[in-house]
């Protein structure tokens, strides 16, 4: 682990309305700040020769210098330490050999699963890449001082377009991508056949990574989706690395930064055509981004064109002409822009209230300048010049979906705790929590049970997966969303192409004025991270290369870290599993392990409400699931609700048998209304962890 000096800024500073934007139900972020930024820079780059690419990434810890500046962690190469890492250059058909390097302190927390843990725990995830699970694998642990070798091999069909990479262990992704373990990937045509991509590799391409920095949320602590801050993840994550902050503007503690930079600038000429690729490498802010001509103008500016010819690295049928684009977390977009008049154009995250008032929940909108654009030379009438990506490829597996037959079909749903951060997938279409449009649409089932068991971590080829399919087959999934917040819901490995949306609002299919239609892009888009709306929304995919285990879950890294993630199993049989109606009672996602419960119980004693709360309830779902399995003790279980077990034999748990587990789980209300375990259980299981 590095040993540095204090960090020291030495940036100069124009204001115009040097206000901090306040959380009013809006939006948060600098909001009206303008800052006389540095010129934008691009990443280093790595690119690969002959059809291989091999390098060292190491991960230690790191000063950053910036409009605020604090310590983190971040990656070297050649022995340079950078915010985001540096850009891959790679092709359809190359062997890419990244060995990482953990050069970071021991963790002292005790790693618990589904909570922020184990801060200088890594590995790599190559965002969007259509790569084998087996090595782009997120259970691979690189401890601190151990090194890992992944070989991706990428297929010689693979896209093209900007991807990225970014660390994904299970309970620091959160904190590790905020600090700065993020990074470019550029999948470059492997010839010239494509006259599209010809044409496009002429053009300047200006690559943004963005990135989320907040040292204090403006968010009211009530709110469900509250951003954690860098010092909250660090806490929560119990990281001994000081963050020791300083700060240019000490009222600017919430910023989004472009390639590690403060609203920096960058210049072009009137008529000019080129590209910018766009990287939301955050964990809890959607992006809606637009050109204006001052900070705060009510509208878009009419001097500028921009014509969307990516979403999440894939190159649409065709370019479309939008005055905006918005960014799920994760999500990624290319655009090309051109400007007609000379001036300055602000490019500016814009939560636009009128234009655009429920593109999602406010409290995940962020309201920032992010670049600023210099135009010089002399008035020009020109526009775009239109392409044709027909030319593009495609792999095979990525043709039109849209009018086939799925083979099978499976449902994720979101839910989420009141004010308490936490979220699960894995609601079956057929539950009876109520949800936006649901119950109008499909018929409703009287089932027992919907599943709040919180991630449970790798399972292997045995497990009792939320879903599996065999190879080569078309799925379909139904993405149920629930409240004002779009979850982000990333597949790897795959794409998924929109189908349809089922408007909650309207009750009706694919209406002209739907969430996904308005504001994300249309039926037929794929993408590999897609915002769960209030409603339904069907996606199908094909997976035909790569069989194993693959996750699914919410780029609220948060969320994701404390437990909203699934896996999916791909076969090469016929085994299967529609969760729920099929897949064993005694699964991993049937019901909370007796072990669990009895692990958890000392660190929820002790914990801050949110998390005594996401343990109750799952404790709950534990219950009734024991009640369902085995109904002759289901009278039991009501029973020692009713009364408090008391003076519990200190030794009892270690022999306790899931059914007296149960039987004995007695919650009571306090006075303030808050669920707690009850006393004399928790004294018991103190004793038995002593």
């Amino acid at each position: 682990m590095r040993q540095f000096t204090a960090i020291v800024t030495t940036s100069l500073l124009v204001f115009a309305s040097l206000t901090q934007a306040v959380y009013d139900g809006s939006w948060m972020g600098a909001g009206s700040l303008l800052y006389a930024g540095p010129t934008l820079a691009q990443p280093t780059t790595i690119t690969s020769s002959s059809g291989s690419l091999s390098f060292t990434l190491t991960v230690d810890s790191y000063a950053f210098n910036g409009y605020i500046s604090f310590n983190t962690r971040a990656y070297y190469y050649n022995g340079v330490g950078s915010v985001p890492g540096p850009t891959w250059h790679v092709k359809p058909g190359d062997t890419v050999t990244v060995t990482l390097v953990n050069n970071l302190g021991s963790n002292t927390d005790a790693g618990i699963m589904n909570t922020l843990r184990s801060p200088n725990t890594t590995n790599l995830h190559t965002h969007g890449m259509q790569i084998d699970p087996s090595v782009d694998n997120v259970f691979i642990t690189v401890a601190p001082g151990g090194t890992h070798t992944y070989t991706y091999v990428i297929p010689s069909d693979h896209p093209t377009g900007c991807f990225w990479y970014h660390s994904h262990y299970h309970g620091s992704s959160a904190l590790q991508v905020m600090g700065g373990l993020i990074g470019a990937i550029y999948v470059d045509a492997a010839d010239t056949s494509s006259a599209a991509l010809n044409t496009l590799a002429t053009y300047r391409r200006i690559l943004m990574v963005l990135q989320h920095l907040s040292m204090s949320s403006i968010n009211p602590s009530t709110d469900p989706f509250k951003v954690k801050t860098y010092v909250d993840l660090t806490t929560s994550a119990g990281s001994t690395l000081p963050v020791g902050a300083t700060y240019v503007n000490s009222s600017v503690q919430d910023i989004y930064m472009v390639n590690g930079q403060f609203q920096p600038t960058f210049s072009a000429t009137t008529g000019e055509q080129f590209i910018v690729d766009l990287v939301n490498a955050v964990g809890d802010h959607y992006i809606e981004f637009d050109i204006r001509e001052s900070i705060g103008a009510s509208s878009v500016t009419t001097h500028c064109d921009m014509s969307q010819i990516a979403i999440d690295s894939i190159y649409l049928s065709s370019m479309r002409s939008v005055s905006y684009v918005v960014l799920p977390p994760a999500g990624r977009t290319s655009v090309i822009i051109t400007c007609r008049v000379g001036g300055t154009y602000y490019l500016q995250s814009y939560p636009d209230l009128v234009l655009r008032p429920d593109v999602t929940a406010n409290e995940t909108r962020f309201y920032q300048n992010l670049a600023t654009l210099t135009v010089t030379g002399t008035t020009t009438t020109s526009t775009l010049t239109t392409i044709s990506f027909s030319t593009i490829p495609r792999p095979s597996h990525m043709s039109d979906l849209q009018s086939t037959t799925a083979a099978s079909k499976w449902t994720l749903g979101i839910d989420q705790t009141g004010a308490g951060n936490y979220a699960w997938l894995g609601i079956g279409s057929n539950c009876t929590l109520g949800s936006f449009g649901r119950a109008t649409e499909e018929t409703t089932i009287d089932q027992t049970y919907c599943q709040y068991v919180a991630f449970p971590g790798e399972q292997g080829t045995s497990g009792q997966y939320r879903h599996t399919s065999k190879l080569g087959t078309v799925e379909e999934l139904d993405i149920w969303g629930r409240g004002g917040s779009a979850h982000p819901i990333h597949m790897h490995v795959t794409h998924l192409q929109i189908v349809s949306f089922y408007d909650a609002s309207t009750q009706s299919y694919n209406a002209a004025n739907n969430p996904y239609v308005k504001y994300y892009g249309q039926l037929g888009d794929w993408r590999d991270t897609v915002p769960a709306l209030p409603g339904k929304t069907t996606v199908r995919y094909t997976m035909t290369r790569y069989t194993g285990e693959i996750v699914v879950h919410c780029h609220f890294l948060a969320h994701e870290d404390t437990g909203m993630m699934s896996t999916i199993y791909v076969s090469p049989n016929t085994q299967a599993c529609t969760y729920p109606s099929t897949c064993s009672s005694s699964g991993a996602y049937s019901r909370m392990k007796a072990s669990t419960v009895r692990d958890e119980f000392r660190r929820h004693r002790d914990a801050a409400p949110e998390y005594v709360d996401k343990f109750i309830l799952e404790w709950k779902q534990y219950r009734d699931n024991l009640a369902r399995d085995l109904p002759s003790i289901h009278a039991g279980i009501a029973a020692t609700n009713a009364q408090p077990v008391k003076n519990l034999d200190k030794g009892l748990l270690d022999n306790m048998s899931d059914q007296q587990i149960g039987q004995l789980y007695t919650l009571r209300e306090t006075v303030s209304g808050r669920t707690v375990i009850d006393d004399a259980l928790i004294g018991a299981a103190d004793s038995k962890k002593a």
